[in-house]
């Protein structure tokens, strides 16, 4: 008995096969402030948030598929009582699983905040932020 032939990997007619997408930093956040005394801030300031996401913007640009020279992403988060961006997803942008790992990938590693403040104690605020990745 012949065992049927099999497509050799490299045949143009092969899928190109994607990664699994990525496990990131979640947490069962409970009770999200709806307003706030003051807001959560990034280290440095508002300032530095903006030179953070300027650079992902940037870094993320050889990572945009064939053809795209700019998109923009609109990422969820939560600024959690202790400070940490948690549970990090894409809403609007690129349908590229690869793509969006990343991006959530490298705004997991943007340090600890100073929390939202309510009534003077830490709580859990949910941002929604656009980042622009765009071909100079």
């Amino acid at each position: 008995m012949r065992r049927p032939q099999t497509q050799r990997p490299d045949c143009q007619d092969a899928k190109p096969v994607k990664k699994i997408p990525a496990i990131h930093r979640t947490r069962d956040v409970g009770v999200l402030a709806t307003s706030v005394h003051q807001w959560p801030q990034f280290p440095g300031g508002a300032e530095a948030f903006s030179h953070y996401l300027d650079k992902l913007g940037k870094d993320m640009v050889t990572l945009l598929p064939v053809g795209v020279r700019k998109i923009y992403v609109q990422v969820e988060f939560i600024v959690d009582s202790d400070g940490v961006p948690v549970n990090i997803k894409v809403l609007k942008g690129l349908d590229d699983v690869d793509f969006n790992d990343e991006l959530i990938n490298r705004m997991e590693k943007m340090g600890t905040w100073k929390p939202a403040m309510l009534n003077d104690k830490p709580v859990a605020k949910k941002m929604i932020q656009t980042v622009t990745v765009a071909v100079e």
